[in-house]
C-alpha cells in the first residue's frame, strides 16, 4: 500500500514538472505564449546566456498582454529597449526592479518556466503546471510591486561618459591597459579605475565579459565600435 501511494506521488509530481534541455526551452515557451491570454516574466542582465535571451522576449507576443519586469543592469541593453519600443501599445507594460534577477515566465496562472540552472535559460529549464506555478506567481506580483516604472523617455545613448566609451572600445579590441593609458594620454590607473566602474555597472567580473556585455546590449558595436557607427 505505502509503495502504491509512493508510486502514485511520483507520477502526480512529474506530471506537474517537465524538464527542458536547452534545445527544447525556446521552441515550448512558444507553444505556450500562443495559447496564453497574459504573460509575467522577469529579465536580468546578470550573465552572458540572459543578454541572449534579452533580445529574444518571446512572451512579448503580438496581440498578448505581457508584464515584463527587468533589473537596472537589463535596463540598459538597447536590444532590449528596442523591443519595448516596437510592442503594441498599452499591451506591455514594464517595470524596474532594484535587485538582479533570474528570468522566469509565467503564462496565465497556468505555467511556469524557470531556470534549471544559473539565472539563464541557456543551461534548460523547468516547466512548472498549476498548482506549483503558484508561489511563482506570488513572488512576481512581490517583485513586481516594490519596483519603478520603466522611463518612457529612457534616452537613447550608450550612458557611457566619453572616456569610458573610449577605453571600452579600445579593450574589446584587445588592448592592455599600458597601451589604454598611452592612446588615451591617461595613466594606466585611470584605465584600471574606468573598467572597474564598468564592470561593476554592467555585472561582470572579467574584461571578456565586460565586451561581451556591451556588445549584447548594444553600447559597442563587436568589433568594439560605439554602436552604430562604422569600425576603422
Amino acid at each position: 500500500m505505502l509503495l502504491e501511494t509512493s508510486t502514485r506521488r511520483l507520477h502526480h509530481s512529474t506530471d506537474l514538472v517537465e524538464v527542458l534541455d536547452p534545445t527544447l526551452v525556446a521552441r515550448r515557451i512558444s507553444q505556450l505564449a500562443a495559447t496564453a491570454t497574459m504573460m509575467r516574466s522577469t529579465v536580468g542582465g546578470g550573465d552572458e546566456q540572459q543578454d541572449r535571451d534579452q533580445t529574444a522576449l518571446p512572451e512579448i507576443t503580438p496581440g498578448k498582454v505581457s508584464h515584463v519586469l527587468i533589473d537596472p543592469i537589463a535596463a540598459r541593453c538597447f536590444a532590449l529597449r528596442s523591443r519595448f519600443a516596437d510592442a503594441a501599445p498599452g499591451m506591455v507594460r514594464v517595470r524596474v526592479h532594484p535587485d538582479p534577477l533570474h528570468r522566469i515566465i509565467l503564462f496565465d496562472d497556468r505555467y511556469a518556466v524557470v531556470p534549471l540552472a544559473g539565472v539563464g535559460l541557456g543551461g534548460g529549464g523547468l516547466l512548472l503546471r498549476h498548482p506549483l506555478t503558484t508561489p511563482w506567481l506570488h513572488l512576481f506580483t512581490q517583485l513586481w510591486a516594490n519596483s519603478r516604472r520603466f522611463p518612457p523617455t529612457f534616452h537613447e545613448n550608450s550612458g557611457l561618459t566619453a572616456r569610458e566609451q573610449q577605453v571600452a572600445s579600445l579593450l574589446v579590441r584587445g588592448a592592455t591597459d599600458h597601451q589604454v593609458a598611452s592612446r588615451l594620454g591617461v595613466s594606466a590607473r585611470t584605465v584600471r579605475t574606468v573598467v572597474s566602474g564598468l564592470q561593476q555597472r554592467y555585472g561582470t567580473n572579467s574584461r571578456m565579459a565586460l565586451g561581451f556585455r556591451l556588445a549584447g546590449c548594444g553600447v559597442l558595436s563587436p568589433d568594439g565600435t560605439p554602436a552604430g557607427t562604422a569600425g576603422p
